[in-house]
């Protein structure tokens, strides 16, 4: 299986099967707490003890082709313009894949900005909707900044958006929380764009007049450790 950890593109094998990096994990192994698994440059330095690579890269291929792992300069999907968000994700295979995301509540409505949802929406993140993992986000009362990181390429994060506002919707009993149909995102570039937009999140509750500090606003947290 696909996956992608910290933002690096990885391949898990089977308990009990030979990974990427030349080793093989017993029945039951964890892959990851024994760390029997490898990046890109992680097999780039043990070319030599890599077994089955051809089967690895066809595996990446066959994962760009199922579900739009898109090189990021290819000229096939170059876009001209738009009216509502562009699905899915153009990843790289040359570093970190964070995305900036937005999302809205369905009209605007103010109801996001208190104790029990942000606690029902962390507890979500955390628990059940991880094919995708939500790291320092920020909630405003019609609507919620994150970043988050692919962590299994078989679902897209459309999707995964999907899963995890049904699982919200059940999680409460009030029919006035309602959410806009869909979510904006966008692949962050670089360190710097990452600070940048970082810093934007934590600084909408000031532009809004809603507190006079960033740590004044209760309405923010970490699920997961997604950084550059």
């Amino acid at each position: 299986m696909i996956e992608i950890v910290n933002g690096s593109l990885m391949r898990v094998e089977p308990s009990g099967a030979w990974n990427q990096c030349g080793e093989r994990g017993a029945e039951g192994e964890s892959h990851f707490g024994s760390r029997k698994i490898c990046t890109f440059g992680q097999v780039t330095d043990t070319l030599p003890r890599v077994r089955f690579w051809s089967d690895f890269l066809t595996s990446v291929r066959a994962a760009d082709c199922l579900f739009s792992v898109m090189a990021e300069n290819s000229p096939l999907y170059r876009q001209v313009g738009r009216k509502t968000p562009a699905k899915g994700v153009r990843f790289s295979f040359q570093g970190p894949n964070i995305l900036w995301t937005t999302l809205c509540t369905k009209d605007r409505r103010e109801w996001l900005a208190q104790k029990t949802v942000v606690s029902l929406l962390h507890d979500i993140w955390l628990t059940e909707a991880t094919t995708w993992l939500v790291g320092d986000y920020l909630i405003m009362p019609d609507h919620v900044h994150f970043f988050c990181a692919p962590r299994d390429l078989r679902f897209s994060v459309e999707r995964w958006f999907a899963f995890w506002k049904d699982r919200f919707t059940k999680g409460h009993q009030n029919n006035d929380w309602l959410w806009q149909r869909g979510g904006f995102h966008h692949r962050i570039r670089s360190g710097k764009e990452f600070t940048e937009k970082w810093n934007y999140m934590m600084e909408n509750p000031i532009r809004k007049g809603l507190t006079h500090g960033v740590e004044d606003w209760p309405w923010k947290g970490r699920v997961h450790d997604v950084r550059w």
